[in-house]
């Protein structure tokens, strides 16, 4: 199961503050006044254990803080792959929720898999109309072949590739059908 980037970058912190903790660093604690020498060992690993365990929640909230924002590549790419109706929310979209962006290309290549060349996946933006603040992704899967066609090759898609991947949404990306005017 993939991670998402601010879980990836939680661990890398987590690990990197363990290290930067580590025992190889009781002499320099001790110089600077920050473990006590005269301590008895268990009391100086007790110490220790704090101090690490301060270090990693004080890295933790720092990288918390910062903001993740989608590989430019992975979004060329997207607008390559999709027909985007807003730009700008798109893009307001993919900054609150990056690790959609891979999911987006990785969809791209299942779909172009099931469904035939003259389809084209449109992404919208879509909120809730009772909850504002509810928001997902929705790919509409532009098509004009026969209804039931249409809808066998989505069930393909939802059994070959989606419900894999259903959990990596958080409930932010959607794929339904859209018929043309036949």
């Amino acid at each position: 199961m993939a991670l998402t980037e601010q879980v990836v970058i939680e661990r890398q912190a987590k690990s990197t503050a363990t290290a930067l903790m580590s025992d190889k660093l009781v002499p320099v604690l001790i110089a600077a006044g920050m473990v006590m020498p005269a301590y008895p060992a268990t009391a100086r690993t007790e110490q220790m254990h704090s101090i690490k365990q301060n270090a990693i929640a004080g890295t933790i909230a720092y990288v918390s803080h910062l903001k993740v924002v989608p590989e430019v590549g992975h979004v060329n790419r997207i607008r390559q792959a999709y027909l985007i109706s807003s730009q700008a929310e798109f893009a307001s979209f993919t900054e609150r929720f990056p690790f959609l962006t891979s999911l987006l290309l990785d969809a791209s290549n299942a779909l172009s898999q099931i469904f035939p060349d003259n389809v084209i996946y449109r992404l919208e933006v879509a909120h809730d109309r009772e909850d504002e603040n509810i928001e997902e992704l929705v790919c509409f899967i532009c098509t004009d072949l026969d209804p039931d066609e249409a809808l066998a090759k989505l069930d393909a898609f939802d059994e070959e590739w989606f419900l894999d991947n259903i959990g990596k949404t958080n409930g932010r990306l959607i794929f339904t059908l859209e018929f043309n005017d036949i």
